[in-house]
């Protein structure tokens, strides 16, 4: 009985032992991920302050610059996606004004043919959309 008793009491601590461990693993990759939704933050707000806006002169005479970050509005109109959404990798044209841009989706989040949008990225005669952000 009493060797019954040491092995529950040896079981019960083996427990308690993982849980505590499991529950401090946890609390150390909570802030991880806190650090790194504040790096994207921080990202974000980079690129848009680095961003330049051009008119569309300037694309149509070429004075917009090889690996310049950019920012352009605009409405998708057309994708290379065979679905309505537009995922990553996927390639789609932008309506801004009277002209029409190429756009490389670089993001995860899923755009929509109609959806108009505010695309921040580096211009390489079409532009790839590290972050595309949604209007009304």
């Amino acid at each position: 009985m009493v060797i019954i008793k040491k092995k529950f009491l040896l079981l019960f601590i083996l427990v308690i032992a993982c849980f505590t461990g499991f529950v401090s693993f946890a609390n150390q990759k909570e802030p991880e991920a806190i650090k790194q939704n504040n790096f994207s933050k921080k990202m974000v707000a980079e690129l848009k302050n680095k961003a330049k806006t051009y008119s569309e002169e300037d694309f149509q005479e070429g004075n917009v610059p090889l690996n310049e970050f950019i920012c352009i509005n605009g409405q998708i109109i057309k994708s290379d996606s065979k679905e309505e959404t537009i995922k990553k990798g996927d390639r789609f044209m932008l309506l801004s004004g009277d002209s029409r841009y190429q756009v490389i989706n670089e993001q995860e989040e899923l755009l929509r043919i109609g959806d108009n949008v505010t695309v921040y990225g580096e211009y390489y005669g079409f532009l790839k959309g590290t972050f595309i952000e949604q209007g009304e």
